[in-house]
C-alpha cells in the first residue's frame, strides 16, 4: 500500500520542468535517499522501475531538486548524528564510571580487559572530538630513507650480542 511522502516547502514551489506533485515528492525523497532508487521505491511504496523512469526523464529536474534539498537534508543528518551522540557518551560515561566503581570495590572480574576498553573508548573518542573541531586525528611523520637506515644501525648497536644459532626449517 503506498505511503505518503512527506512534503517539503521544495516539493510546492513551481518547478520548470511539467512535472506533478507526485514526481517531484518521489525525486524528492530519493535525493533524500542519496539515489537509492529502491530504498526510496519501498519507503513511498513505488515500483522502482517507475522511479527509475521519473528520474531519467527528469534527470536535471531531479538534480535541481537533489541540490537545493541537499543543504537541509545535511543539516537533518547533522542533528540526528549529534542527538545520537549525546546518547552514545551519555551510555559511555555511566559505562565508565560504573567500571571504576567496580574497580574501586574490587569487584571487578576482568580488571584488563576493563582497562583495555575504557582506553580505547577514550582513544575513539578522543579521536571523533578532534575530528568534529576540525583538527588532525592522525600523526604523520615522513622521514627519508637514509634517516630510516641510520635509526635502525642505531637501534642495532644498542642490543646486546645475542648468540646466532643455527636452525634449519622442516617442511613436512
Amino acid at each position: 500500500m503506498p505511503t505518503t511522502v512527506e512534503t517539503t516547502d521544495l516539493a510546492e514551489r513551481e518547478s520548470p520542468a511539467i512535472i506533478g506533485t507526485e514526481q517531484r515528492d518521489a525525486l524528492i525523497a530519493l535525493a533524500r535517499n542519496g539515489g537509492n532508487v529502491m530504498r526510496t521505491a519501498n519507503e513511498i511504496g513505488m515500483p522502482d522501475s517507475t522511479l527509475w523512469d521519473w528520474r531519467d526523464r527528469n534527470r536535471d529536474e531531479y538534480l535541481r531538486l537533489a541540490a537545493e534539498a541537499l543543504p537541509k537534508i545535511e543539516a537533518e543528518q547533522i542533528a540526528e548524528w549529534a542527538g545520537i551522540t549525546t546518547l552514545a557518551n551519555q551510555v559511555t560515561r555511566r559505562g565508565l564510571e560504573r567500571s571504576l566503581e567496580q574497580l574501586d570495590a574490587g569487584d571487578d572480574k576482568m580488571p584488563s580487559v576493563t582497562a583495555r576498553n575504557s582506553a580505547t573508548t577514550g582513544a575513539i573518542l578522543y579521536d571523533k572530538r578532534r575530528l568534529a573541531e576540525e583538527r588532525p586525528t592522525t600523526i604523520v611523520r615522513s622521514e627519508s630513507v637514509e634517516s630510516l637506515i641510520r635509526e635502525l644501525d642505531r637501534k642495532a648497536l644498542a642490543i646486546p650480542d645475542a648468540e646466532v644459532i643455527d636452525a634449519e626449517a622442516v617442511e613436512e
